[in-house]
């Protein structure tokens, strides 16, 4: 409870603050998509580059079923870095998925059930820069 108290302090400070996306994460975590939303735009709007925080906006844009919302994140992250594999093969997965999700078919699978994981994008090291 003392990070979240600490982060929250530092958002209030500097909505920039890249704190937003660990703070956005939680909320996200906890269901609440609303504050996690809030954080991200107002984030974003403060430090566009932050790209931690564009993938947790494009988690929770998954996770409420948006899924357009979040291919758009995905690609911002990836024009920042073009080669980076992790975001490739999620738009790849997210497409194909996509793709059942808005067809006729109704064996297709939902995407909320479908093996996407936005747990690759740890493995970024882009994130690891943001400030």
């Amino acid at each position: 409870m003392d990070r979240i108290i600490e982060l929250e302090a530092l958002v209030l400070a500097d909505p920039g603050d890249p704190a937003f996306a660990e703070l956005a994460d939680i909320y996200r975590q906890r269901g609440d998509y609303g504050g996690a939303l809030d954080l991200c735009f107002n984030g974003l709007s403060a430090n566009p580059s932050c790209s931690l925080g564009r993938a947790i906006l494009a988690r929770v844009f998954y996770e409420r079923l948006q899924f357009p919302f979040a291919v758009r994140e995905l690609k911002e992250i990836a024009l920042n870095d073009p080669n980076n594999i992790f975001v490739a093969k999620l738009l790849s997965i997210l497409a194909h998925q996509e793709a059942d999700f808005g067809s006729s078919d109704s064996e297709a699978r939902p995407m909320a059930q479908a093996e996407f994981s936005f747990e690759d994008l740890a493995g970024i090291d882009l994130f690891e820069k943001d400030s």
